[in-house]
């Protein structure tokens, strides 16, 4: 009597959200939406992975602030999940809608909240962490007929490009290069955390939190 043999046990699953699924061809194979999906997906999450777990994250280059102009410069960055920040034209964060402002709201972390009002009487000067995020915007917009007269618009593309936030903190977090904050000169009562002797200082800030998708009507959504 034969027996059955199931073979050795595999280091993971091949569900349907597997990363490790991917295409095979073979002649009359019919491609669909959901196939160059796959194909795309794939090539990516390998890419980010190896971002991950052998560059780490940062500014590569680039993402310099004028402090006169209030201008970021163009940049390469990688965030913690591994995607690549590719800035390719300056920043101006003095015009309205230029950035998002985050904030705690409920107990719920990070989240895009409107803008903080001007203060009616003078204050000492706020501290904000300016943040890059990864982001895409649909571009090339089709339009697509349903054959019954009707029609809808679809885009033909995606651009990953970077988005900038700013947060109000009450100290720079230890371990950013070039810190002149009151705080961390001594010369204001919030304390900063301090940095442990020996230990590697973090990275530049250069992309947190989760990305942002930026639809063809400029609402951004989480």
């Amino acid at each position: 009597m034969s027996k059955l043999m199931l073979g050795p046990v595999v280091a993971g699953s091949c569900e349907p959200c597997s990363p490790g699924r991917r295409n095979r061809y073979y002649r009359g194979k019919r491609m669909q939406v959901a196939d160059y999906d796959l194909e795309q997906a794939y090539h990516i999450s390998r890419r980010r992975l190896v971002n991950r777990a052998m560059l780490g994250w940062g500014v590569v280059q680039g993402f310099e602030v004028d402090p006169k102009t209030l201008t970021v410069g163009t940049g390469v960055a990688l965030d913690p999940q591994g995607r690549e920040l590719v800035a390719c034209d300056e920043v101006d964060l003095r015009h309205c809608g230029s950035v998002l402002w985050l904030g705690q709201q409920d107990g719920c972390g990070l989240m895009v909240v409107d803008q903080p009002a001007e203060p009616k009487e003078p204050e000492p000067a706020p501290l904000y962490l300016l943040s890059a995020h990864y982001a895409e915007t649909r571009i090339d917009g089709v339009r697509i007929e349903d054959g019954c007269g009707g029609a809808r618009c679809e885009a033909n593309q995606l651009c990953e490009t970077v988005v900038y936030s700013l947060q109000p903190i009450d100290c720079c977090p230890a371990g950013l290069p070039a810190c002149h904050c009151q705080s961390c000169a001594g010369e204001d009562e919030r304390a900063c955390a301090p940095h442990e002797p020996g230990a590697d200082p973090p990275r530049r800030d250069a992309a947190q939190g989760d990305a942002y998708r930026e639809r063809e009507d400029c609402r951004v959504l989480s």
